[in-house]
């Protein structure tokens, strides 16, 4: 995706290709900035009290991320900063095959 993040991981070497997963719902939306992941809303559709959010990140990456209704602001083609903390990432060995 362009950016590459330092993650703590036990059993995995420095330096080391891993796969990162972290749950919809653990997602939180912002203001772009420098500091964040940066995306295009691409689709944002109600399910009463969430918001599912459809967000291109590189023209080739997208994620999906669920916000509360009272925290959702945005519509699609809006730029949005993606947050993530780190306790919510899950790390995953990448398979080189």
């Amino acid at each position: 995706m362009g950016k590459q993040y330092r993650v703590a991981s036990k059993g995995l070497p420095d330096g080391e290709k891993v796969i990162c997963a972290v749950r919809q719902e653990k997602i939180s939306l912002g203001l772009p900035d420098a500091e964040s992941l940066n995306g295009t809303v691409i689709e944002a559709t109600y399910y009463g009290s969430i918001v599912r959010c459809r967000i291109n990140i590189d023209g080739e990456t997208s994620l999906t991320a669920e916000v509360p209704v009272s925290q959702a602001f945005v519509e699609a083609g809006e730029n949005v900063g993606i947050n993530i903390q780190p306790k919510d990432i899950l790390i995953f060995p990448h398979d080189n095959q």
